[in-house]
């Protein structure tokens, strides 16, 4: 199984999947069904992450939620109104980072259980132009985009949450030092792909490359989890929480030569 896993892996990084006959690709994806793919990388490529958002879907959202008054889209933490529910009274005012939020239903349903949460949004800039269009046309105006990373770090956040995200961000380590600052409670990192290892050269992370949604192709970190955490635990935080992601079953069997303890993990700190 070792030798197999080491052929399909590069099989994927090298783009060979890609020209094969499409009855052997089904055929590997079937045996498979392999999500992400180690890679020697240092840094992302320059062109990663395709947008694949839609300001038709997302104003279909909006216009189901006005219609049923429930969110429709996918959450990689889905008991996160819960979660909020836990901490906040739903008449208290508190402010909310959404780095990585992609559907504008989720504000909705935020805004329907905490009629005072101040909301903020971060993505990449084609995605907040589809939200600034929507929050424009139906006059969303405490719909708060923010357009620029620099931006992030002018207001403080009782919660702020990374939805599955993190990982996608090149200068992740710069995101969590500033993010820190402006943290006053609670940070949460759902859907993010955790291991353990004593290797020199996997002490902090390493890149993989997405292969789950060929033909689109995404490069992202798997992080290492002690490395992680004490970075946190140093500045002050405390772990709330940390357990396996039930969203999706992710398959990690390619890493096994690699890395141990490889999970999809869902970690809530706060200080």
């Amino acid at each position: 199984m070792k030798k197999n896993y080491n052929l399909i892996n590069l099989i994927y990084y090298s783009g060979i999947i890609n020209i094969l006959p499409k009855f052997l690709r089904k055929r590997i994806k079937k045996k498979f069904r392999l999500y992400y793919i180690p890679t020697p990388l240092n840094n992302f490529p320059d062109s990663n992450y395709p947008i694949l958002h839609s300001y038709v879907q997302q104003e279909e959202y909006l216009k189901n939620f006005k219609f049923t008054n429930k969110q429709k889209s996918f959450m990689t933490y889905e008991h996160l109104i819960k979660l909020l529910s836990l901490s906040f009274n739903k008449g208290e005012e508190f402010s909310f980072l959404d780095i990585g939020g992609q559907d504008i239903d989720f504000y909705l349903e935020l805004k329907k259980e905490f009629k005072n949460v101040k909301y903020y949004i971060f993505n990449k800039r084609e995605i907040l132009d589809n939200f600034n269009k929507l929050k424009i046309e139906y006059s969303l105006n405490d719909f708060n985009i923010i357009f620029d990373e620099s931006n992030l770090y002018n207001n403080n956040y009782e919660f702020i949450n990374f939805g599955s995200s993190i990982h996608y961000f090149k200068n992740y380590f710069d995101v969590l030092n500033n993010i820190i600052k402006v943290s006053k409670k609670y940070i949460l990192f759902s859907g993010t792909h955790f291991y353990k290892s004593n290797k020199v050269n996997l002490k902090k992370h390493f890149i993989v490359k997405q292969v789950n949604m060929l033909p689109f192709i995404f490069y992202c970190y798997f992080f290492n989890r002690d490395y992680f955490l004490k970075f946190f635990l140093d500045k002050g935080f405390s772990i709330n929480f940390e357990k396996k992601n039930l969203t999706d079953e992710v398959n990690y069997k390619n890493f096994c030569n690699l890395v141990d303890n490889i999970s999809y993990t869902d970690l809530l700190l706060s200080k």
